[in-house]
């Protein structure tokens, strides 16, 4: 069989894993799917499991996905070149909005020697990343709590540095928690925070991204890049940079979905043994191909802002 890897690039990962799957070779089976009228979903080749929930054994995989204390895209030198524009040191403690699984908080203390605390909205998810923390040594230095993001949260000490990476989008009230990051934060700090945003309002509710919404796990409440600004304003921020760093997420996750080569092949040696596990793999392909294709028609985009909160607060 031909690597995964060596296939061009034109053909979507997705397609790549469900070829393996259904026992074709990738190129073939591209030239099965195109043209296509109407999206396959990868359910139809697996049954799916009854939901999509952040089990011990689908987060286990995702991080074999995205790397370790990972579950999206951003792996140690994306964090690292993010942060530098922190300015972060030992005497500092910042604040972590939408924790995941804790590594981009881990990150930031192994390399800076930062105090986190962390916040994530899901119980599961904020369990095990609290207890990662505990084996690596950090359990005092990189705390994951949970705390329901979108239920007028209230954080406890103040914070030097804020960071909030893809977490917004999935927020229903977000500018009162954009408020309590405000008000927690000390005089002259900043709050670095990256998010899937829309190109504008039109794009909201294309057909192609509200199927895109609809086929995500967790209830979308998408905004546009210049109303997410306004937001960080009117809360009492100073936006001193807002950049569209879409190209970089894309290619952040063809990379980390080529790289799963060896994961699947292995799993599929016993494809009745590991159907589980493929089951949760094949699923996480298809949402993040339609998240992919969301991003390269440009109405989804991911935008990073730098917020400054100044001495007149």
């Amino acid at each position: 069989m031909t690597d995964i890897q060596t296939y061009p690039e034109h053909i979507p990962f997705l397609w790549r894993i469900l070829a393996w799957w259904e026992g074709y070779d990738p190129l073939e089976y591209a030239r099965m799917r195109r043209p296509r009228k109407k999206r396959r979903s990868v359910i139809q080749a697996l049954p799916a499991p009854e939901q999509h929930s952040p089990t011990e054994a689908r987060l286990d995989l995702i991080q074999k996905i995205w790397g370790k204390g990972l579950s999206d895209p951003g792996g140690p030198d994306y964090i690292n070149e993010l942060s530098k524009q922190l300015s972060l040191s030992p005497q500092m403690s910042a604040l972590v909005v939408g924790a995941g699984l804790g590594g981009l908080a881990r990150k930031l203390v192994q390399d800076y020697g930062v105090w986190i605390n962390g916040y994530e909205s899901d119980p599961v998810v904020a369990e095990i990343a609290q207890k990662i923390s505990v084996d690596e040594g950090l359990a005092r230095k990189a705390i994951i709590s949970q705390m329901n993001l979108d239920d007028s949260p209230i954080f406890e000490r103040k914070f030097d540095r804020a960071f909030s990476k893809d977490t917004l989008y999935k927020v229903t009230h977000k500018k009162d928690l954009l408020k309590a990051v405000h008000k927690q934060l000390k005089k002259s700090s900043l709050f670095l925070l990256t998010d899937y945003v829309a190109k504008d309002q039109k794009s909201i509710n294309h057909p192609e991204m509200v199927q895109w919404q609809i086929n995500e796990p967790d209830d979308i409440v998408l905004c546009d890049s210049s109303s997410l600004r306004n937001l960080l304003e009117e809360v009492g921020f100073q936006v001193r940079v807002q950049e569209d760093v879409s190209t970089t997420y894309i290619k952040m996750i063809e990379q980390a979905w080529a790289q799963t080569n060896e994961l699947v092949l292995e799993l599929a040696e016993d494809k009745e043994a590991n159907r589980d596990s493929l089951n949760i793999i094949l699923k996480e392909a298809e949402i993040w191909d339609m998240r992919a294709r969301a991003l390269q028609s440009g109405r989804l985009r991911v935008y990073r802002y730098l917020a400054y909160k100044p001495t007149s607060f």
